[in-house]
């Protein structure tokens, strides 16, 4: 596995990174790297989740994504997620004061095969609509 060392420091000192930010790195060409820094488990119209409720049938939306994205129109309604070309129509509802992915949400996991404490990458694209 690849260490990054020479000039990290530089790197997470003028991005002004935050200690136990989750980091991804996609690349670009053969020398570039595309870096996404999560804060608060959002990057822009993206976050991360830990798949901790499996057993209740359900995942956590993230409080800051629906603030950043949705601000006063919460995430309700019915969501297609597509994966890898397949698709999956997930429901969303409030659990106290959370909203989660729902019904449907169960077989999504049992078809990937996503397990309890997987970690969750959603990406909201730009023709993503509710349907």
């Amino acid at each position: 596995m690849p260490v990054l060392t020479n000039g990290w420091r530089t790197v997470a000192s003028d991005l002004n990174l935050q200690k136990d930010c989750l980091l991804t790195f996609h690349p670009l060409s053969q020398f570039g790297i595309d870096l996404s820094c999560y804060v608060n488990g959002v990057c822009g119209e993206s976050y991360y989740t830990i798949n901790c409720y499996l057993r209740l049938g359900v995942t956590i939306i993230k409080d800051a994504f629906v603030e950043e994205c949705y601000g006063d129109n919460p995430p309700t309604g019915t969501y297609e997620i597509s994966y890898k070309g397949s698709l999956w129509t997930v429901s969303t509802s409030k659990l106290h004061s959370s909203y989660v992915f729902s019904h449907g949400w169960p077989e999504l996991c049992n078809d990937l095969r996503i397990h309890e404490d997987d970690l969750l990458l959603f990406r909201k694209p730009d023709d993503f609509f509710l349907t």
